[in-house]
């Protein structure tokens, strides 16, 4: 009876109220989710992203998990085509509002690197994907390690060396 009563106010808050408020995985998930859907544009749950670590840069990618889900697939490729855009103006703000305001690493390094950094954007089947190119061995690190905390963060499970 005591053990259920502690687990009882355990999980109301009552005796650990930071327990109460830490997000767990799966709240993460969705909560990223929910960001991508606003800011990106399109369904999170439809979609697939990758994320690859190329020696000199890497790619974005971006497909609807039906091909034949065309209104992803526009709303994949408007979204990516706005990135390689914006990104190449040096606003860097969307990864911040997806990823909760946070700064989001290599970013700062991407921006110190703009120069030597091109973003094209590209149709592939069922959605697009940016290729960001790095010109010198810096710029190349810095987009690395943006590739690899989206990896991390969006769960993807792409590798996280380069290829």
């Amino acid at each position: 009876m005591m053990r259920r009563m502690f687990s009882t106010l355990v999980l109301a808050g009552l005796l650990a109220p930071a327990a109460a408020t830490a997000q767990t995985p799966h709240d993460h998930g969705a909560s990223l989710n929910e960001r991508g859907k606003r800011f990106m544009g399109f369904d999170q749950e439809a979609t697939t992203h990758h994320f690859v670590l190329l020696s000199d840069g890497g790619r974005i990618e971006v497909t609807a998990k039906k091909v034949t889900d065309s209104s992803s697939v526009r709303q994949i490729r408007d979204h990516l085509r706005h990135i390689a855009a914006v990104f190449a103006k040096g606003d860097f703000n969307l990864p911040a509002l997806v990823h909760d305001n946070k700064a989001v690493p290599g970013v700062d390094a991407i921006k110190a690197n703009a120069a030597a950094l091109t973003f094209t954007f590209e149709e592939i089947e069922g959605g697009g994907h940016v290729r960001i190119t790095g010109g010198t061995p810096p710029a190349a690190a810095a987009v690395h390690q943006f590739l690899r905390f989206q990896i991390k963060d969006h769960g993807t499970g792409d590798p996280v060396v380069v290829r």
